[in-house]
């Protein structure tokens, strides 16, 4: 039995071949699906700010945009193929969550989710700096680092 041997060069381009037509063969998904990191195809959605996609369970299954929690954020719209997680507000023992960024109430200031504590004698407009400040009794501490006498009875 006369059996030929393929060359080299011919044996490398028939293998390139065939792995080119094998990567290729998940390289797409049907029209509207995304095919994702893990090697699942699902139906595009596009989700509002404060709501992250969460990528489907099943082959050809719908992403779902899911409400950001309490004490997280994402301020951009994301989508199927920019499937972002939510922020942490991260907010230290001085600072308290809040909705806004800091920078909408001062410009110059840090761009952190939380405000000052005034409950825990914190005080300013930057959750980068905040001032532990201490009233005398019977003033309670406003946000702009000012106490104030509390009217009787006291709270």
């Amino acid at each position: 039995m006369d059996t030929k041997r393929m060359s080299a060069p011919a044996s490398l381009w028939l293998m390139s071949v065939v792995c080119f037509v094998l990567s290729q063969s998940r390289s797409t998904c049907p029209e509207n699906q995304v095919l994702h990191s893990n090697g699942r195809c699902c139906q595009y959605v596009r989700c509002h700010p404060q709501h992250y996609v969460r990528i489907c369970n099943t082959e050809g299954g719908v992403d779902v945009c899911v409400p950001c929690g309490p004490n997280a954020y994402l301020d951009d719209p994301t989508d199927s193929y920019f499937a972002f997680d939510c922020l942490e507000k991260n907010c230290g023992e001085d600072t308290v969550p809040i909705d806004s960024p800091a920078t909408e109430f001062d410009g110059s200031a840090c761009f952190k989710r939380c405000r000052c504590n005034p409950a825990k004698n914190y005080c300013g407009t930057d959750p980068c700096r905040c001032r532990y400040t201490l009233c005398s009794q019977g003033e309670t501490l406003l946000q702009n680092c000012t106490c104030v006498r509390l009217q009787p009875p006291y709270q």
